[in-house]
């Protein structure tokens, strides 16, 4: 499959939650790239980050950040592989094209949490991790819609704990592909101004999916359950959505 076709045809759920206008949420930060832990590979992407600021911690916050993990333990034992995750509705993100990471995304699911509603057992989105053909099952995303206020963010996972993202300030190729992501376009690129994108000829996007967090239930510590990033055994980062 020709990657021009691939970029056109990604899945459903990724059109329901395209956003080209920024919704207005206060509190949003930008990552940096010399943020604790920050793999290499992802600093390019964030310029193209924004984040959630970090709250003090509240009575109730950590209960309710635990029964989250609960939540993800259990669909992650639902769906523990490609195909159980596949029976239940989910559709891998750009297919036939192959990832690093790979999200499979519900879009029931999303739709669930369009408006703030969060089930911890139905994630939006099942992360796998690629091992040359083999896939292994890391963790689980949730969303939030692009309209959110930060109180419902709050609401959905405990602003002490986690930190959600979305991704800003993108211009893609003009030719629409995932062959001209070279080193100035998309999520690791380096135009992230309007002004740079049109001199470029680019399409210009100021947010594309909605409100992102992740959760790894396998790790070993509160930290690394909530990181933006997860890190294999050879500390390397692994950047999902």
């Amino acid at each position: 499959m020709k990657h021009g076709r691939v970029w056109r045809r990604l899945s459903l759920f990724a059109v329901l939650i395209l956003a080209v206008a920024l919704a207005a949420i206060p509190r949003m930060v930008h990552a940096r790239d010399d943020m604790p832990g920050m793999s290499d590979m992802n600093k390019g992407m964030s310029r193209h980050m924004a984040m959630t600021a970090l709250r003090p911690e509240l009575p109730g916050d950590r209960a309710r950040a635990d029964a989250i993990v609960a939540g993800a333990r259990a669909a992650m034992k639902h769906w523990p592989d490609v195909a159980s995750v596949e029976a239940g509705g989910f559709v891998k993100f750009a297919p036939g094209v192959a990832l690093p990471i790979e999200h499979y995304s519900n879009e029931a699911f999303g739709k669930e949490a369009l408006y703030g509603r969060l089930n911890p057992e139905h994630p939006t989105s099942m992360i796998f991790e690629r091992h040359g053909q083999t896939l292994t099952l890391v963790g689980v995303m949730y969303t939030g819609g692009t309209g959110l206020e930060e109180s419902d963010l709050n609401k959905m996972v405990p602003l002490s704990i986690a930190q959600w993202h979305r991704h800003v300030d993108l211009c893609f190729p003009p030719g629409g592909t995932l062959a001209d992501m070279n080193g100035k376009f998309g999520f690791f690129g380096t135009i992230d101004t309007k002004a740079a994108c049109d001199a470029a000829a680019g399409r210009w996007i100021p947010q594309v999916f909605g409100w992102m967090v992740h959760v790894w239930p396998n790790e070993p510590d509160q930290k690394g359950i909530w990181a933006v990033e997860r890190h294999d055994e050879h500390g390397h980062g692994s950047m999902s959505n």
